[in-house]
C-alpha cells in the first residue's frame, strides 16, 4: 500500500506543485490587519482543498482572532486518531530588497522554491496534507483516523488557539498530535522530531528623555536611548557566549554522558554547518554544536528599533529604543536508527 500512495504522489508531482504556488502566492501575513483579505482568501482555498481530499466535518474555528482551519477522516474505528498541525499565516517580507525574486510569486530554481512561506510552513503543510489525500485516493481510507488543524496565527503567537482550544476541546481530542512546523536535522538523513525547545518572547523599551532632542544642542550631555540600548543588549551575553542573565540556567538539564554519545552519532559536519550559512561558530562553550542547539537553552536578540532609520540623515538623540527578546528552553534528544527523537524539559 505504501508503495501505491508513493506511487500515486510522483505521478501527481506537477498539480501538487501547482496547488502548493496557488497558496504560497496569497500573502496571508497575519501580523498585520491590512492582509485580513489575503487571510480570508488562504483559509477560503484550503477549505476547499480539504474537501476535495474527502475530509469531513470541513469548517473555521473561531478563537475571536484568525480562525483555523479544521476537517477529519474517522473512518478507522479501533485505531488512533492524530492530529495534523500546521498553520496557513507566514511573516512579512520586508525587508523587501534583500528578496532576488518575488516573495509571493514562487520562484523554482535547482529543485528549491523560494517564496516567503515556501518552507515555514505552506511547504510542510502540504506535503502533510497530499499524503492524507494519497491515502484516501488510492484505497478509500487512512492506516488512522486523522484531524487537520491548520492555525492562521502562529507567526504572531497564536493569541487565541487557547480559546480555540477551549471552545472545542472534544473535537480536537486526539491521541497524538504530529506538526508539520518545522525543518529537518538533515537534508540526508531521515529524522523525526518527537520534542522541541519551548519558546519564552519578551518585548521590551527604554526611555532617556521626553522627546527626541536636537543632536547639535544636547548631543553629549544626555543618554541616547540607542547607546543605552546597545548596551543593555550586550550584557545579556558574556564575550564566551554564555547567557549572562542571573539564574538563565536554574533548571537546565545537563545532558547526561548517554544524551551526549547518542548526540555525536548523529551525522553532523560542523564545518559544512556553518559554511552554509556563511557564519561562524559561537555560543556556550563546552558543548559541541548539536547540544548547543538540541540540549541547552539559547537567549537571542530577534530586533532592536528607535530613532530615525529613513534615508539621508537626521541631527537627533533618541528618546526611546525598542528590542524583542527570544528564549529557547532546553530540551532533551536521542538520536537513534536514523531518528532523531526529543523529550521535553523544563528550563
Amino acid at each position: 500500500m505504501i508503495q501505491k500512495v508513493i506511487d500515486y504522489l510522483s505521478a501527481g508531482h506537477a498539480g501538487i506543485l501547482s496547488r502548493l504556488d496557488t497558496l504560497l502566492r496569497i500573502p496571508s501575513v497575519s501580523t498585520d490587519p491590512a492582509f485580513a483579505p489575503h487571510m480570508r482568501e488562504a483559509r477560503a482555498f484550503l477549505l476547499a482543498r480539504l474537501r476535495e481530499m474527502g475530509l469531513a466535518n470541513v469548517r473555521e474555528l473561531d478563537g475571536g482572532g484568525e480562525p483555523a482551519v479544521f476537517g477529519e477522516w474517522l473512518g478507522a474505528p479501533g485505531k488512533p486518531t492524530v492530529l495534523i498541525y500546521g498553520h496557513y499565516d507566514v511573516q512579512p517580507a520586508e525587508p523587501g530588497d534583500l528578496w532576488r525574486t518575488p516573495p509571493f510569486e514562487p520562484t523554482h530554481e535547482d529543485g528549491r522554491i523560494y517564496a516567503r512561506g515556501a518552507s515555514d510552513v505552506k511547504g510542510s503543510t502540504t506535503i502533510a496534507m497530499e499524503v492524507v489525500a494519497a491515502f484516501l485516493a488510492v484505497s478509500g481510507s487512512c492506516p488512522v483516523n486523522v484531524k487537520v488543524f491548520l492555525e492562521g496565527e502562529e507567526e504572531t503567537g497564536s493569541p487565541t488557539l487557547k480559546t480555540i482550544i477551549k471552545r472545542h476541546r472534544e473535537l480536537l481530542s486526539v491521541d497524538a498530535a504530529l506538526s508539520a512546523d518545522g525543518g529537518r536535522a538533515s537534508a540526508a538523513f531521515p529524522t523525526i522530531n518527537t520534542g522541541a525547545r519551548g519558546s519564552g518572547q519578551l518585548e521590551f523599551r527604554l526611555r532617556t528623555a521626553d522627546k527626541d532632542l536636537h543632536s547639535g544642542r544636547y548631543g553629549g550631555c544626555v543618554r541616547n536611548a540607542l547607546h543605552e540600548m546597545a548596551s543593555l543588549v550586550a550584557s545579556l551575553h558574556r564575550p564566551d557566549g554564555t547567557v549572562a542573565v542571573p539564574g538563565f540556567y536554574a533548571g537546565a538539564c545537563e545532558p547526561n554522558a548517554r544524551e551526549k554519545a547518542e548526540t555525536a552519532a548523529f551525522p553532523f559536519e560542523v564545518n559544512a554547518f556553518f559554511d552554509e550559512i556563511g557564519a561562524s561558530r559561537h555560543g556556550e562553550p563546552g558543548y559541541s554544536v548539536r547540544e548547543q542547539i538540541t540540549l541547552r537553552p539559547a537567549l537571542d536578540v530577534n530586533g532592536m528599533w528607535g530613532g530615525y532609520t529613513g534615508l539621508g540623515g537626521k541631527t537627533i538623540v533618541p528618546h526611546t529604543a525598542s528590542a524583542k527578546n527570544h528564549r529557547a528552553h532546553c530540551r532533551r534528544a536521542d538520536f537513534r536508527a536514523g531518528i532523531e527523537r526529543r523529550r521535553a524539559a523544563s528550563a
